[in-house]
């Protein structure tokens, strides 16, 4: 496993590690942040990853999901301007 996949999954692990309620919220504050310094392809590219590989039922995959669609969104809106 390279250095990448272990954070992940120690990331994944410690959000396993809240409250089944929790760890929706728990996954958004967590990658919020990161989302807006990736590239936009990339972005769109992990939305896709996500939607062929994981379970969209499941609230913490859900709410990342819908993260990374809000960041596409304001990227298109904001038409190239440079802003987050």
């Amino acid at each position: 496993m390279d250095t990448e996949d272990r954070l992940t999954s120690d990331i994944l692990a410690a959000l396993a590690c809240l409250p089944f309620e929790q760890q929706a919220e728990g996954m958004r504050l967590a990658i919020s942040q990161s989302l807006k310094y990736m590239s936009t392809s990339r972005l769109q590219g992990v939305k896709r990853r996500i939607e062929a590989e994981l379970d969209l039922q499941l609230p913490c995959v859900a709410a990342t999901q819908q993260v990374i669609e809000g960041q596409i969104a304001l990227r298109e809106i904001a038409e190239g301007a440079y802003w987050r």
